[in-house]
């Protein structure tokens, strides 16, 4: 195995027990958002949220605070509304107006990464996935699945142990 390969591996496994150590949901999207550019490449990453008809933008890549507000915002809300069928799916036909408000003039491509029913990972590319790319995308979702199904669970309550005079 090459040592390319190796290190890649290594940070992959770094990243898993990041998520497994994440002990809220705004850390894990923050992890969400920011880290899995190292693994694919990308010019924003942005963690969608669906509560019924509402969608939000729950963290981005780069940034503390989103701004939902803002034109760039709105259009990708705007762009997002339906919920992806898929669990991944790439979308290389973007509207202009939507390149234009986003600042992309080269042009640019969307990933669509499906979480769960309520959460889905949008990356923003210069060009599609390739399939080494496609793969790890593929690890990636089901690492931040399996964080966020344990960050949203509650904890089951824990019961005080009765011990019954003469019972032990």
């Amino acid at each position: 195995m090459s040592e390319a390969v190796l290190r890649q591996l290594t940070r992959l496994l770094e990243l898993q027990r990041e998520v497994r150590r994440a002990p809220t949901a705004a850390r894990l999207a923050f992890v969400a958002t920011n880290r899995t550019q190292a693994f694919v490449p990308a010019l924003q990453a942005v963690l969608l949220r669906r509560s019924g008809k509402r969608t939000r933008i729950e963290a981005a890549s780069a940034t503390g605070t989103v701004d939902e507000g803002s034109p760039y915002a709105r259009a990708l809300l705007s762009l997002l509304a339906r919920a992806s069928a898929e669990p991944v799916e790439e979308v290389s036909e973007l509207p202009a107006e939507f390149l234009e408000t986003a600042g992309f003039a080269g042009g640019a491509c969307l990933v669509r990464a499906r979480l769960s029913e309520e959460r889905e990972l949008v990356l923003l590319r210069e060009a599609p996935l390739q399939t080494h790319e496609r793969g790890l995308l593929d690890e990636l979702v089901e690492i931040y699945a399996q964080g966020f199904s344990a960050v949203d669970t509650p904890a089951a309550p824990t019961r005080a142990l009765r011990v019954r005079r003469g019972a032990i």
